[in-house]
C-alpha cells in the first residue's frame, strides 16, 4: 500500500476503544520527510518499523491496563483489540 502524501494524514489516538485525540501531520513543525531524514542519520530502519511523528494535541491520562491505539488514515489496522 502506498500513501501519496504523508504530510496530510489524520492521526487518531484511542484509549480503550474511545477516540481521545485527532490531529493532522500537516500541523507538524517539520515535515515527515525532514523528520525521517533526521532519524535516519543515527538509526537504521527496516521494513515494518513504525515511526511516531508527533504527540497528541490533547493531554490524556493513562492508567495501568489501558489499551492505546494510534491510527493513521490510509494505514491498515492491525488485529482486533480486546478491551476487557
Amino acid at each position: 500500500m502506498a500513501i501519496e502524501n504523508v504530510d496530510n494524514l489524520t492521526i487518531t489516538t484511542q484509549i480503550n476503544g474511545r477516540d481521545v485525540d485527532r490531529w493532522s501531520t500537516a500541523d507538524l513543525q517539520r515535515s515527515a520527510a525532514e523528520l525521517l531524514s533526521a532519524l535516519s542519520e543515527f538509526a537504521t530502519l527496516t521494513p515494518g518499523d513504525v515511526i511516531l511523528l508527533g504527540t497528541p494535541q490533547a493531554r490524556v491520562a493513562l492508567k495501568p491496563g489501558d489499551h492505546v491505539r494510534v491510527l493513521a488514515d490510509g494505514f491498515p489496522r492491525a488485529g482486533k483489540p480486546d478491551y476487557r
